[in-house]
């Protein structure tokens, strides 16, 4: 006994413990966390098993979100198209909705500002634009000032806060190599593609699937609206018809230049089908402004392509010939009452078809530019004149001219004209023929949307925007190309 003690004893003065004594051990940091995790887990979910499942179920996703900017980036474009998720929000006895984009795009600006800080995203530069569109918001925001609908004004404001800093901030920094410029155009084709298999299928089921109330509680309601019974007959994604045929539009047009690029025969016929089968998605909705709009961008596309330009009659006979033919594939079921439907809507002779109603939106918002001594009636002001009612004027410049006065449609024109031009330097400076492609019908989706605006959008749609800076991300790949290899050059 005396020995084990004085063994101790002299085992403590060395400054060590005798392995007959151990020190108490804390569990890992992990482990504690992980316990209150699941502690906290355990309570929500007690209180509120539905909303705390939901979480549980797409916080792996959340996470792979958080650490990979460019699958956030496609996941906030994605949500863009997909205005028909409403989560309202209710306070006493206001209610506001909310839909995904409105929380991604904010939630995409953080991310992007998490990533610049981390080094992982390369830093901001300045694009063309930034003087005239920088001018165009402080024009927007000055208008409140004599707006006629404030409430309207601050809304449609605060999409031009949220959309301008992720087209042309965020945008250019994370498609930032051509590699991840084509997987973004891949994810579009995808996205097309699956947007045409539902609006298909609401073509053809309607009007069996209507809305469904996810949720409701006394704070909140998450309703999904499929097929609503004010836009008819007439497919869609999880949008309005006229918003998914235009995301179709650019759809096909990536769709396109994918297939110019790739030069494996088999992967090229997959892809021209795929975009076909997009073509008959976007068919099915019955809008005529988006097809309207892809004469003009065919048109500029047989003018940039040698090989189309030799055959341009043709070229602009397969293009129509290819719609009609898609055409009555999609609507072979009632082709006749479909073409007299059409037939209705376009000539504006019928009441409350849309021609109609554009022609009357027309002439109420420039009947109040012209009554506001033609210095427009501020952004969101046009609204609340238009009878029957009717979200915006559907014409870009229409209201631009109605609520930003000549001003504004000149600032709009004029970061278009710039884009237009960079990107027709860019196309000549294309080093190699698949980059060229790229730019080239990069350059139609833009064009696409510019003559679009003639039919429908308001300006402070993220679509446009989107493009724009999608466009302007392009051209600075061109002159990284043209300064590498001018460096090559001088070596």
């Amino acid at each position: 006994m005396v020995s084990d003690t004085s063994s101790l004893a002299s085992s403590h003065g060395r400054g060590t413990l005798s392995p007959a004594v151990s020190a108490p051990t804390l569990p890992p940091t992990w482990a504690v966390l992980g316990s209150v995790l699941i502690a906290c887990c355990g309570i929500a979910f007690a209180f509120w098993p539905l909303e705390t499942s939901l979480v549980l179920a797409l916080s792996p996703l959340v996470l792979y979100l958080a650490l990979s900017p460019i699958a956030f980036y496609c996941c906030t474009v994605a949500s863009f198209s997909f205005i028909v998720i409403t989560l309202t929000m209710t306070k006493g006895a206001v209610q506001y909705p909310v839909r995904p984009f409105d929380i991604l795009i904010i939630l995409s600006l953080f991310s992007y500002a998490a990533h610049r800080a981390l080094g992982t995203l390369p830093r901001w530069r300045p694009t063309p634009v930034d003087l005239p569109v920088f001018a165009l918001f402080i024009l927007a925001l000055a208008s409140l000032s004599w707006s006629h609908d404030i409430t309207r004004g601050l809304y449609e404001l605060r999409n031009l806060v949220a959309i301008l800093p992720f087209a042309l901030v965020v945008t250019p920094a994370i498609l930032s190599s051509w590699q991840r410029l084509s997987a973004f155009m891949w994810f579009v084709i995808i996205c097309g593609a699956i947007n045409a298999a539902i609006s298909i299928f609401a073509f053809y089921t309607y009007p069996d699937y209507l809305s469904v109330i996810l949720d409701r509680t006394h704070l909140y309601r998450l309703v999904i609206v499929f097929n609503d019974l004010t836009v008819a007959k007439r497919g869609h994604g999880f949008a309005h018809p006229l918003v998914t045929s235009i995301w179709l539009d650019v759809a096909i047009l990536f769709g396109l230049a994918q297939a110019m690029t790739i030069t494996n025969r088999k992967k090229r016929n997959w892809t021209i089908v795929l975009t076909l089968f997009i073509l008959c998605g976007h068919l099915s909705t019955m809008s005529k402004g988006a097809i309207v709009s892809l004469v003009p961008t065919f048109g500029f596309l047989i003018l940039m392509q040698r090989s189309w330009r030799r055959f341009a009659l043709t070229s602009m006979t397969l293009f129509f010939l290819t719609i009609a033919v898609c055409f009555v594939t999609v609507h072979s079921a009632d082709l006749v009452k479909h073409l007299k439907v059409i037939e209705s809507q376009t000539t504006g002779d019928t009441e409350g078809s849309s021609t109609s109603d554009r022609l009357t939106w027309w002439g109420q918002s420039l009947g109040q530019w012209v009554d506001s001594d033609f210095l427009g009636v501020g952004i969101g002001g046009v609204f609340q004149y238009l009878d029957p009612w009717g979200p915006h004027p559907h014409s870009i410049y229409v209201s631009m001219v109605s609520e930003l006065s000549f001003p504004g449609i000149f600032l709009y024109l004029l970061i278009f004209a710039i884009t237009l031009s960079r990107m027709r330097t860019a196309i000549d400076m294309a080093v190699t023929l698949q980059k060229r492609q790229i730019t080239l019908f990069t350059t139609a989706a833009l064009i696409n949307i510019l003559f679009y605006g003639f039919f429908d959008l308001y300006f402070t749609e993220y679509l446009v925007w989107l493009l724009v800076g999608v466009a302007l991300s392009c051209a600075r790949l061109v002159d990284d190309d043209a300064l590498q290899t001018a460096g090559k050059g001088s070596m």
